[in-house]
């Protein structure tokens, strides 16, 4: 039962932070619930940290990145969410 739970709050935990569009050209838009970002990481395929950026922005330019599937990790207080986006041209 406490695993259904803990399941639970993580599902709930991934939906305070939206990107979109996805799958994206240029930009990525954020969107955050409740929740305070302090840092943004975009990791490729074979788990490199591409990019680094500190505090929240609520545009992402990734029109430079090659097309394929990232994740995209948020650092709030006390927890990380990742979430993944395709980026093509």
């Amino acid at each position: 039962k406490m695993g259904s739970t803990l399941g639970l709050s993580n599902v709930e935990n991934k939906e305070l932070i939206s990107i979109y569009p996805n799958p994206t050209k240029n930009e990525l838009i954020i969107k955050n619930e409740q929740v305070e970002i302090n840092q943004v990481k975009i990791i490729n395929s074979t788990g490199q940290v591409i990019r680094t950026f500190q505090g929240y922005s609520r545009i992402l330019n990734v029109k430079d990145l090659p097309n394929g599937i990232y994740l995209i990790q948020f650092l709030t207080d006390g927890q990380h969410i990742t979430k993944r986006f395709i980026k093509y041209k």
